[in-house]
């Protein structure tokens, strides 16, 4: 049987956490769920998600998370999804430099959130079957 693809949804606003959790379980998706910087980073080295979803800036002591993944080289190959409230430019290009891999600004369809997940990642299930 192929293994699911996992992902790490890190919110603090508990309505998109639960959508985009849901959302991305029911198309197939091993989903993850933190709303703390510290444990995402734990869960990111242990389970080793193929997607980190969150909103920019979680912060891990004085970095971000983005900034924390991308340089260990153990995980920094993992990709990192910013979905964030508002357009911002500073912060998402601060994002963008710190190695986000693409960024949807709220609100954001499932429909679309599942389109870019797949463009990241690739479809829910690891080889065939």
């Amino acid at each position: 049987m192929a293994a699911r693809k996992s992902i790490l949804v890190v919110s603090y606003d508990r309505e998109y956490h639960d959508l985009f959790a849901t959302a991305l379980s029911l198309v197939g998706y091993d989903v993850l769920r933190t709303t703390d910087g510290d444990e995402a980073l734990a869960i990111v080295l242990s389970r080793k998600p193929r997607l980190v979803i969150l909103q920019y800036p979680v912060k891990v002591g004085n970095a971000t998370l983005t900034a924390t993944i991308r340089a260990l080289p153990e995980v920094a190959r993992t990709r990192i999804l910013n979905i964030t409230p508002r357009n911002v430019p500073e912060t998402l290009a601060q994002a963008e430099l710190e190695g986000v891999d693409a960024n949807l600004i709220m609100p954001v369809p499932t429909g679309r959130l599942i389109a870019e997940v797949k463009s990241l990642i690739g479809d829910p299930v690891d080889g065939r079957g």
